[in-house]
């Protein structure tokens, strides 16, 4: 039996709901996850039903939607990193051009792990379900929005989190070598054309500094070490930078290589 793969849909929705005067727009994110099984044909295969893993409704702006918060947020409802940037491009793109802006947002994300058991090609089984609608019950599961102004809640997501993660050593964070993107050889900008924290692409910002963590993906420096302050790993393959507590230790040692002084 082959390992399977994983494929992440997203698709934005609006419903006839309206927000209190004076919020921010409401943003809602429902975490689906199905299991599909196929044999020689990309059009028949089995299934189990679609299964609601998470849910999350918040009152964001435009701005948290590019902020490192948002990453935060998909990844506390189940979306892996590396998974985020196309789902975070289209949650920004439909975010400005929604028809009413005063309704709330829906973000609809399917996590489907597909698996063949005969002769079909993995690549037909991807573009068949890349054509496919997005069909979920949303009504079958109404989404609470936790009554708490943006600066609130962002603050309760980072607390939350932050008992989940290690930040980097504040030495690992120091060492980083930052060099502007017109220093950058060809062949890594190739490779690496776009920050994965913000997803903008460094040729938009060049006047921002690029730094590389020793796996060789690169960020723009705010961000990695904003990121790093949180979290000791790579956004994208989870490189383990060194973790806060060596901080401790190589303060605790040399505490105690001091040489007491002597008596009279």
């Amino acid at each position: 039996m082959s390992e399977g793969r994983d494929i992440y849909r997203s698709q934005v929705r609006q419903y006839q709901t309206t927000l209190p005067p004076g919020r921010d727009r409401q943003l809602n994110i429902c975490f689906y996850r199905q299991s599909r099984f196929w044999h020689d044909d990309p059009a028949n295969y089995t299934h189990d039903e679609c299964t609601l893993i998470s849910r999350r409704g918040v009152f964001v702006t435009h701005d948290f939607l590019t902020s490192m918060d948002m990453r935060w947020l998909l990844l506390s409802v189940g979306v892996p990193l590396e998974e985020q940037s196309p789902i975070l491009e289209e949650i920004i793109t439909q975010f400005a051009q929604v028809a009413v802006p005063e309704l709330p947002i829906t973000v609809v994300i399917l996590h489907i792990r597909v698996r063949s058991l005969g002769s079909v090609d993995y690549q037909d089984i991807i573009d068949f379900v890349a054509r496919e609608p997005i069909n979920v019950n949303l009504h079958a599961s109404p989404i609470r929005v936790t009554p708490t102004a943006h600066a609130s809640t962002v603050s309760l997501l980072g607390t939350y989190m932050s008992l989940l993660t290690i930040p980097a050593s504040r030495s690992s964070i120091e060492g980083l070598k930052k060099v502007r993107f017109d220093s950058l050889e060809e062949d890594v900008i190739r490779e690496t054309p776009t920050c994965a924290i913000c997803i903008k692409d460094f040729v938009e910002c060049v006047d921002e500094l690029i730094t590389s963590l020793p796996c060789a993906h690169h960020y723009h420096v705010d961000c990695i070490v904003q990121w790093l302050k949180r979290d000791h790993t790579c956004p994208l393959c989870r490189y383990r930078m060194p973790p806060a507590r060596m901080d401790e230790d190589r303060d605790r040692d040399r505490d105690g290589d001091a040489v007491e002084p002597s008596n009279p």
